[in-house]
């Protein structure tokens, strides 16, 4: 990064500094490298934790669901339980 003054103007420093390409070794992503490749999790895992929301829908429910949320769930196979949580099917 080239040095700026201190004392140099507000604006004038930003549009500088914006204007000035970033140093290769200080970019995000480096060339040759492809962005979107972070996969913090495996394929097994993220059908765990699917499986794992599903059980949670299925078994806990959501609680102060809107008429028309209870109305589609309940006609897709869901249904209220007596503490008033809308269940998910399991489906």
């Amino acid at each position: 990064m080239p040095t700026v003054s201190r004392r140099m103007g507000g604006r004038t420093a930003r549009h500088v500094l914006r204007k000035t390409p970033i140093p290769v070794d200080e970019r995000p992503a480096k060339p040759g490298q492809r962005s979107g490749r972070y996969q913090p999790l495996t394929e097994i895992e993220i059908q765990q934790v699917h499986h794992a929301v599903l059980d949670v829908l299925a078994e806990i429910g959501l609680a102060n669901a809107i008429p028309s949320c209870i109305e589609k769930v309940v006609g897709a196979g869901g249904k209220l339980s007596s503490e008033g949580r809308l269940l998910f099917p399991r489906g």
